[in-house]
């Protein structure tokens, strides 16, 4: 022990970086130590891993940690542990991540099992974050019960996936070249980790099944088996049957376990998202309306989430003509089918919440037992290039000019329009409305779709997406659900306009038309416009696009789908928003907001303060850059392009932005509200 605690000079007491306390020791390996500390600059919890000596001075190390950073700059999402800071003090690499209460596998040494409902709200989260990042590339590699960190809430367990151990980000040769298996844990390990073949998203799919198998039963599936033998279980055998194991469990949910641990990665489910669907539509046949599993559930599911699948909302032919109507090379046009809004029966009975669990404490996963490829990893995938923070603490906003307004669970994007302010809440799967003068909610949350994480506001209709591709149609005067449909695509953003919606896939880089002139909407056929679509607008008879890897700004001609012109951002570009006259495109990580005119498409830039992720709103004669990192919003004066004022800090964990009547909406994610800054 002696030769371990001389790799690290460190000790309660010190400050780190410049604002982070030291507090108390919570843990130690042969190459890492944590500590519980305090962030001087804003006020709140973080925790603080340092590297031992030897790593600060591996060159390999050092050079790979440089040159692969930025590349991991996207593997930013409400469930994955977000890095705070980065860097070297006195000769040692550290890590700064928020302060969590518990990790799963020390919730499960503690009870020894969970119910279905408590396990798959926790698990969807968990999924949801491996689909994100799959979707950029990332593979995890190390999903395990002590990497899926826990933050109680009102109501909810908040799930991270931690500790992105041998993720790398995923390009022709990390997809396929094989390497050593290092850094695996043997319960979890999928067969092609064993037998040190190509991993995929499929191998985090397995181990993602594997934990909830131990959430389910108490123990992993080849538990109590070792060395050699455990390694021809994977390779080999099925676990033991789970409804033999947990007496009373859905058979549907147990078959779903099964698939997602099939040997072959060919045969386990499309994505993760699949296979926790498969598991909840067992659980809501097995439990129905009457008798529900725990809401507010963190996967954001209702008793209706069944017949929202059922009720699909199939691709048509194309309703954009030309050559530029084109998805990928290898992507078929899709076959043409009739789409029917299926209208929405009365609304399903409030859920309970599940139990909360958990003391304040950190456990980060491989914490104790971490190897150096892990070690590496984290510094690779979750850190973001741009490190820059602002160099003094936001000042406090008087009483009087900020509140905050409880909304659903999981507050992720607002959209101002017809009826005030409308939030789409991630985690209960519902949609909240804010009457923009009072700041308060009128009517309480109403289902919306699965996984909402867009939404748009035109003339007749609210419209929310989920990642899966949910559509949900809120009337704007009754705050409720009257129609739903899915898409049949991925959906990562959404705007109205033009007389249709335009969603947006961020994997595939694409846009497509989904016309609402009639009651019989048509989706069209996917247009290829970047690379990483981020965020969508639709005004001045133009669609306009942010692409955040390939930093761009693309205006799309609604009519016709031809590109009209593409504005290079000189960063990754996070979002746009149009009004005062203008195109307000926003790169967080270089520090940049610019303004397009739209009939010159003349450009100006606008300094900001830099940040991992951010958001902008437009109105009212002014804009408004909110930063993700730390929850500050920026005014600028749209008229002069001058920034009015310092940054304010409105939100703990802010999200998407809005502005109405005079103040900017700013959804809190972790806190479930949304906060109003009069201006």
């Amino acid at each position: 022990m002696p030769l371990i605690r001389r790799q690290f000079s460190l000790a309660v007491g010190d400050i780190v970086d410049g604002r982070f306390r030291l507090l108390a020791e919570l843990g130690e390996g042969g190459m890492s130590r944590v500590y519980e500390a305090e962030d001087l600059k804003y006020d709140r919890p973080a925790a603080v891993k340092v590297l031992a000596h030897w790593l600060a001075e591996d060159d390999e190390f050092r050079e790979r940690f440089s040159r692969e950073a930025a590349a991991a700059e996207r593997a930013n999402h409400p469930h994955v542990l977000p890095v705070w800071a980065h860097g070297e003090q006195d000769g040692l690499l550290f890590l700064v991540t928020p302060l969590c209460d518990c990790d799963l596998g020390g919730v499960l040494r503690q009870r020894g099992q969970l119910d279905a409902g408590t396990a798959l709200a926790i698990i969807a989260q968990v999924a949801w974050a491996l689909d994100w990042a799959h979707g950029r590339g990332i593979v995890h590699r190390d999903v395990k019960p002590e990497n899926v960190l826990l933050i109680t809430g009102p109501g909810t367990d908040h799930a991270y996936l931690a500790d992105f151990g041998l993720a790398k980000v995923a390009s022709a040769q990390t997809l396929t070249q094989s390497g050593h298996p290092a850094g695996l844990t043997p319960a979890y390990a999928a067969p092609e980790q064993w037998l040190d073949e190509a991993v995929g998203p499929a191998a985090d799919q397995y181990a993602l099944a594997a934990t909830l198998y131990t959430c389910l039963a108490g123990h992993p599936p080849f538990h109590p088996r070792r060395g050699p033998s455990l390694r021809e279980a994977h390779l080999r055998d099925m676990p033991p049957e789970l409804t033999g194991v947990v007496p009373g469990l859905p058979a549907g949910i147990a078959e779903a376990v099964s698939r997602a641990l099939a040997k072959d990665p060919r045969r386990r489910f499309g994505t993760c998202g699949e296979f926790v669907t498969a598991a909840q539509s067992a659980m809501q046949r097995a439990n129905p309306p009457a008798t529900p599993g725990p809401a507010g559930s963190t996967d954001g599911r209702s008793a209706s989430s069944a017949a929202d699948q059922s009720a699909a909302w199939a691709p048509t032919a194309p309703d954009i003509p030309g050559p530029e109507a084109t998805g990928p090379a290898d992507e078929p046009a899709p076959a043409s089918a009739p789409v029917v809004l299926t209208p929405e029966p009365a609304p399903p009975p409030h859920f309970p919440a599940p139990t909360r669990h958990g003391r304040r404490r950190l456990v980060l996963a491989g914490t104790l037992a971490i190897a150096l490829a892990t070690v590496v990893a984290v510094a690779l995938v979750l850190l973001s290039g741009g490190a820059d923070r602002p160099t003094s603490r936001a000042p406090d906003t008087p009483a009087s000019r900020l509140s905050q307004i409880r909304v659903g669970a999981g507050p992720i994007a607002l959209a101002s329009g017809t009826g005030g302010v409308w939030v789409a809440n991630s985690v209960d799967g519902t949609v909240s409305r804010i009457a923009p003068r009072k700041g308060a909610v009128r009517g309480g949350p109403s289902p919306a779709v699965d996984r909402p994480f867009s939404i748009a506001v035109d003339d007749g209709a609210v419209w929310v997406v989920g990642l899966d591709g949910g559509l949900a149609h809120i009337d704007p005067r009754s705050g409720r659900r009257v129609a739903r449909a899915n898409l049949g695509i991925s959906a990562d953003g959404v705007a109205a306009g033009a007389g249709a919606l335009w969603v947006i896939n961020t994997t595939a880089g694409t846009v497509t038309r989904v016309s609402t002139r009639s009651s019989r909407p048509h989706v069209g056929r996917p247009l290829h416009v970047g690379d990483g679509t981020s965020d969508i607008a639709v005004a001045f008879g133009s669609v306009w696009i942010t692409n955040s890897g390939s930093g761009t700004l693309v205006r799309l001609d609604p009519s016709s789908g031809r590109v009209l012109s593409t504005t290079p951002l000189r960063g990754a570009a996070d979002a746009v928003a149009v009004g005062e006259g203008a195109v307000w495109a926003l790169s967080p990580g270089r520090g940049r907001v610019l303004r397009v005119d739209p009939a010159s498409g003349a450009t100006e830039v606008i300094a900001v303060p830099r940040a991992e992720g951010g958001d902008i709103a437009v109105g009212d004669g002014a804009v408004f850059y909110v930063s993700h990192d730390d929850g500050t919003a920026v005014r600028i004066d749209a008229a002069t392009r001058r920034r009015a004022g310092a940054p304010v800090r409105v939100a703990a964990d802010a999200r998407g932005a809005a502005i109405a009547d005079g103040a900017l909406f700013v959804a809190n994610f972790r806190r479930g509200t949304v906060a109003k800054l009069t201006f």
